[in-house]
């Protein structure tokens, strides 16, 4: 799962890299089927070991829906790093799968402000080196190459210098996927809490989780923090809860409009346990010019009938 890099967001416990997607009403069928027999399983979208969080898969999903101008960009950022590989033994470092990789992982855990410091360059170098481990193409737990290593963390950190010219072309086109992709998260959320089985919320999820495998995914979670937010929000509720749901709009990169959403959507939960356990699964009709499109899982994204 590390040594084929199509697509990320499939490189996924619980996936599948040639998972086609589905239609809503192979969707529902599934539901029906998990409420008959597994009305009790964990809807979860991370734990302890998911390879990226599960709102870094809710940007690489987007990916998806823009298949042509991804593409576009991924070879003009290929042409214009290509001068910024090392090469060992003829051959360029990073090679091209691993590249791809890079870009990846960059446009789905880049932070809103879009502002790298060198505390998130040294956990990106930490990712790589054991996804290059992991591959066990070029290096390898058993014999590691850290030559190759080295290469490939120098050419990571080049092209994020500031006022490069893969960052000028790369940020715009970062910024409106995770925009996109603030949607997916908070449409997932709904989902996971509201379809048949229990949700399951990992440690830290509350808030944007844009981390990557363990251990970078096993950081300690600042739970009093997350915790004085939702007292927060709940006051703010109370005295003014039209103005409340137009701020967590407008500062939405904060993540405080997902722990708000995970709250409205467990206090659901909690005032009707029996509708949630007991109530009948009746599958929505769907309207529009997209109707009939498939659905990717998890993360539960549109699809324009292509894979890259």
């Amino acid at each position: 799962m590390y040594s084929y890099n199509c697509f990320l967001a499939h490189n996924e416990v619980g996936d599948s890299i040639d998972s086609p997607g589905i239609s809503k009403d192979e969707f529902h069928d599934i539901m029906l089927k998990r409420q008959r027999l597994l009305p009790l399983s964990l809807n979860a979208t991370a734990t302890h070991d998911t390879k990226r969080g599960e709102d870094v898969r809710a940007r690489l999903n987007v990916i998806s829906e823009i298949p042509d101008r991804w593409i576009k960009d991924v070879r003009h950022w290929m042409k214009i790093n290509r001068r910024l590989k090392s090469h060992i033994n003829d051959k360029a470092a990073p090679d091209e799968n691993e590249e791809y990789f890079i870009y990846q992982t960059l446009t789905g855990i880049y932070p809103f402000n879009q502002v790298i410091d060198e505390n998130l360059l040294e956990r990106i170098e930490g990712y790589l080196v054991k996804a290059l481990r992991e591959a066990s193409i070029n290096t390898g737990w058993q014999n590691p190459d850290e030559q190759w290593e080295v290469a490939i963390k120098g050419f990571m950190r080049k092209i994020l210098e500031p006022q490069s010219e893969f960052l000028k072309s790369f940020l715009p086109l970062q910024k409106m996927i995770s925009e996109f992709g603030i949607n997916n998260s908070l449409v997932q959320i709904t989902l996971k809490t509201t379809c048949p089985g229990v949700p399951d919320f990992y440690q830290g999820t509350e808030l944007w989780d844009l981390s990557m495998v363990d251990p970078d995914n096993r950081r300690p979670v600042d739970f009093n923090n997350s915790m004085e937010i939702l007292k927060s929000l709940i006051k703010r509720s109370h005295d003014n809860p039209r103005q409340l749901m137009g701020d967590l709009y407008n500062s939405r990169e904060n993540g405080h409009i997902k722990l708000w959403m995970s709250h409205l959507l467990l206090k659901e939960l909690e005032l009707n346990p029996d509708l949630f356990a007991n109530g009948k699964y009746i599958p929505l009709k769907v309207r529009g010019s997209q109707k009939n499109i498939s659905w990717h899982m998890p993360g539960l994204t549109r699809i324009p009938g292509m894979w890259l």
